[in-house]
């Protein structure tokens, strides 16, 4: 019997032991698990497989339904990582299995594969030479082969070696057989044996690029585990580097970088394309990725995230708050409100002097209002003035404006010479709405630094968003030369500051931290949906942060790549040295006298035009004059 045909699992004996071996397998391997997904060709035969008395239900699927990718995937949303799959449909099911995983939101990644496969191996050899060559079996651990015998008197179990990179049937190997008659298995071996403990040296592709203190590479001698660009042995260090290290270092594997300077973090496409760390995943170029990412939203539709490994957070730089410019400081002695109470209060002692005094002189040159105008200021500048005095109201009024002038003078005055001997400063950003308040420009290398920001609504954050550019890092190194911009900068667990290559000692002191953080984030890993090894990063991720060795390497990392300086200033960057009383300079004097140049060059500019007057019309007014 070439073929085995489960019709009727009572007529044969073969058929028999089969199915029950089956059971055994789902009853021993999978107790805990929610449910079974059997994949195969036709509910007919799907049906004849199904064994009995499990404790888990067991969802049947014909893969060769026109909507049978569908329906595998309804079935993953509901929670089935496990797949029992028949003979005709393997190949069918290998081929959707990415595609499948891609598009569910549910993830998990101890999945478990068993193929049932009702030939004996001379009449499967093709199936198993393309199924051990499938590019699908580099996401799946945990896989088994059932495979009759020649004689149908035994089941061979095979399985995959997962730690090879490159698929070949020679890869297959045998993990035990099973005596149909006797009912026994011959070496009584795990069915599931551990093959992660030891990777024997697989390459583990890693997305990547340069961001300090994240991810440090250089060109290197060979060590272990060996780390690999192309055709590059490469040093690896960093924070994210240390535990990628680690995580080889405990599972005897290698690393293999995939590494992209120019889009570093990138982006994703809603065609699932992108460039960049993010692209190399989602178009599966690489399995994980690591440099500061964090738990973006965005992109957990096509990335699975792994476990926190630390906290991070988002702050901004902001030019500090200058010394006010010492021609300024003329109106700066009153506020706004001051100052326009003061004209208020002048154009209406103006008004009442010129209707007192008009009515009391006896002469024809009764003075107008532009005399009034004057002699108030006259007064208002504690000069001397004319006065009425002839009546008991004027002189009420005079004497209430001559003590107004002299109390307003004296005091301007008095704050006037504390701010030439202690200049004011400027108004200083301290807060996210003095940020968004501002219009300051927000500036970063990429557009990853507001990933996280792009969801909210408060109209503070969108009015800084709307403000956000990206440069490249030649273009931020002049802007922050001139010092009236602001950059994002990264805040780690520990209070260590990350600032980009341009700020420098030269234009640091231009800027401050602000009082409160933008934002923070948790940073993870992202890897592909169905990456098997995500359960053991995340369990070494967890151990290193119980241990607190993240701290540790923090504080290698920030004596290594980071600047101390940079960090020291502007922790302290507000703590300013008391000010100290000085002499006066020609700086302090430089408002009086451009408010007396405008003044002259006014009088010039009306003199010019007295005179063209003069020339043009002389004879007209002397005539007038004459009349």
């Amino acid at each position: 019997m070439e073929r085995l045909e489960l019709l009727d699992p009572t007529t044969n004996h073969f058929e028999t032991s089969y199915q029950q071996l089956i059971t055994h397998i789902l009853s021993a391997y999978f107790i805990g698990v929610n449910t079974i997904c059997m994949i195969t060709n036709n509910m007919r035969g799907n049906l004849a497989i199904i064994p009995s008395g499990l404790s888990f239900p067991i969802v049947s699927i014909d893969a060769m339904h026109t909507n049978g990718s569908n329906m595998i995937l309804s079935v993953i949303e509901l929670g089935c990582y496990n797949f029992v799959v028949n003979h005709e449909a393997i190949e069918r099911f290998l081929d959707d299995y990415i595609d499948i995983h891609d598009r569910a939101t549910y993830r998990n990644p101890n999945k478990a594969v068993i193929f049932l496969l009702n030939q004996p191996y001379s009449s499967s050899s093709t199936l198993l030479n393309q199924l051990s060559k499938h590019s699908a079996l580099d996401e799946i651990i945990n896989l088994l082969i059932l495979l009759p015998t020649d004689q149908l008197r035994a089941i061979d179990f095979l399985t995959h070696n997962y730690a090879t990179n490159s698929r070949q049937t020679s890869d297959l190997v045998l993990l035990d057989s099973y005596n149909t008659y006797s009912r026994k298995f011959r070496y009584g071996q795990n069915l599931f044996p551990d093959k992660i403990s030891n990777l024997q040296g697989r390459a583990i592709k890693v997305a990547s690029f340069a961001f300090i203190p994240f991810v440090a590479y250089a060109e290197g001698e060979s060590s272990f585990p060996t780390v690999r660009s192309h055709d590059r042995i490469l040093k690896l260090d960093g924070l994210d580097g240390h535990l990628l290290r680690d995580f080889c270092r405990s599972y005897n594997c290698t690393i293999e970088m995939v590494i992209d300077e120019v889009n570093m973090w990138g982006d994703i496409y809603d065609n699932r394309t992108g460039q960049g760390i993010l692209g190399n995943l989602v178009e599966r170029r690489a399995d994980i990725g690591l440099a500061g990412l964090s738990n973006w939203h965005r992109y957990y539709a096509y990335l699975t995230y792994s476990a926190n490994i630390d906290r991070g957070g988002i702050t901004v730089i902001v030019p500090r708050a200058r010394t006010v410019q010492s021609w300024r400081t003329i109106l700066l002695v009153f506020p706004k409100s001051v100052w326009i109470l003061t004209a208020v209060v002048f154009c209406g002692l103006v008004i009442i002097s010129y209707s007192l005094y008009r009515p009391k002189f006896g002469f024809q040159n009764e003075p107008d209002i532009v005399w009034s105008a004057f002699n108030m200021l006259l007064i208002f500048l504690m000069r001397s003035a004319s006065v009425g005095k002839r009546t008991t109201s004027e002189t009420i009024l005079s004497v209430s404006l001559l003590a107004f002038s002299l109390l307003l003078g004296n005091i301007y005055i008095s704050r006037f010479s504390s701010l030439i001997t202690m200049p004011p400063q400027g108004t200083s950003i301290n807060t996210i709405s003095d940020l968004a308040d501002s219009n300051l420009t927000l500036l970063q290398v990429h557009e990853a630094w507001i990933f996280s920001l792009l969801p909210s609504t408060n109209p503070a954050i969108v009015k800084i968003l709307s403000r956000f550019e990206t440069y490249p890092p030649e273009e931020l190194q002049r802007l922050a030369d001139k010092g009236n911009v602001a950059f994002c900068v990264g805040r780690q667990q520990n209070g260590h500051l990350v600032f980009g290559s341009w700020i420098t000692h030269f234009n640091s002191h231009k800027y401050q931290l602000l009082l409160e953080d933008l934002y923070f984030v948790f940073h993870v890993a992202m890897a592909t949906k169905t990456w098997p090894l995500m359960e053991q990063f995340n369990k070494l991720t967890m151990r290193t942060f119980d241990a607190a060795l993240r701290y540790y390497e923090e504080l290698v990392a920030y004596n290594t790549y980071l600047d101390p300086y940079l960090n020291t200033l502007f922790e302290h960057a507000r703590r300013r040295t008391p000010k100290q009383s000085r002499a006066g300079e020609l700086n302090d004097f430089i408002g009086v006298f451009i408010g007396f140049g405008f003044g002259a060059a006014f009088a010039v500019i009306v003199f010019v035009a007295e005179l063209l007057v003069a020339n043009f019309c002389g004879p007209c007014v002397l005539t007038k004059k004459s009349n």
